[in-house]
């Protein structure tokens, strides 16, 4: 999760403020864009609160009632100084959120038109996508903590009162087996763990049964190439043999090599 305040020196023109989720399971996500109300650029202000919801951050987690995936997520407190507009939801794959941000604020209209916004018992808002597979749906939603903080929509147009606002984001895409730390590095190398713990942790996060990933949160699939040379420059302290790191990575470029032509996939495209 990634929340985005501008500050005193930014560039406003290409930073505002904004609240992002990513998660590997899919390479899919949830960014959501915000505007002060008044119109004038770098007034408003997003902050990650410590609440009662969580410290600052609470796992959602619900199991499927008849055998589907489970809903996984992520909830939490923001805060704004001022009144919000929302201006821009994408409720979709990190590439489609990329195509967004980096290029020229690149908009899917199969994939925006399909989110749906209603309003909740509770005085909130909740955004929900169907995906393209017709299974999974993202969800996204906003409750106020004080009952005199005020959510408006109007079709696609969400306006917040300044104040503080819990948020709920998750989806029900098949969740990917994550490595341990111990299983990730060989033998010979396990003293890293407590000696390198940040170094680990992000090897861990990044590392899995079917895939490697390349990076968080912009990279969070299989890129081929990054992952062979990633295990190359690794290769002294990865595991190796069956159920192993090494096996992950090139059982994953095998599994994605073009059988015409012997080319292997650069960007997996998912979620």
């Amino acid at each position: 999760m990634v929340v985005t305040s501008p500050g005193p020196d930014d560039n406003l023109t290409i930073i505002g403020p904004r609240l992002l989720i990513a998660w590997p399971a899919g390479n899919s996500g949830i960014v959501s864009f915000f505007a002060p109300t008044n119109g004038i650029n770098g007034t408003l202000s997003i902050t990650l609160m410590n609440s009662t919801v969580g410290s600052p951050l609470e796992p959602i987690y619900q199991l499927a009632m008849q055998g589907g995936n489970a809903t996984v997520g992520i909830s939490g407190e923001i805060g704004f100084n001022s009144s919000a507009m929302l201006t821009v939801a994408i409720l979709g794959s990190i590439r489609t959120i990329r195509d967004f941000t980096e290029g020229p604020s690149i908009l899917q209209p199969q994939i925006q038109n399909a989110i749906k916004y209603s309003s909740t018992a509770n005085g909130g808002v909740t955004l929900t996508r169907l995906w393209l597979d017709n299974i999974t749906t993202t969800t996204l939603s906003f409750i106020p903590v004080d009952a005199s903080q005020k959510i408006t929509i109007s079709n696609t147009t969400i306006t917040f009162d300044a104040g503080n606002y819990v948020f709920n984001a998750s989806f029900d895409y098949p969740q990917l087996t994550e490595f341990t730390a111990q299983q990730v590095l060989n033998n010979q190398s396990q003293d890293l763990i407590p000696q390198q713990p940040t170094q680990t942790s992000a090897l861990t996060f990044l590392s899995y049964t079917t895939k490697l990933l390349a990076g968080g949160w912009r990279f969070l699939t299989y890129f081929g190439r990054d992952s062979m040379i990633s295990a190359l420059l690794l290769d002294p302290v990865l595991s190796m043999g069956q159920n192993s790191s090494v096996e992950a990575v090139l059982a994953a470029v095998l599994e994605r090599i073009n059988r015409t032509d012997g080319s292997v996939c650069h960007e997996e495209t998912i979620g």
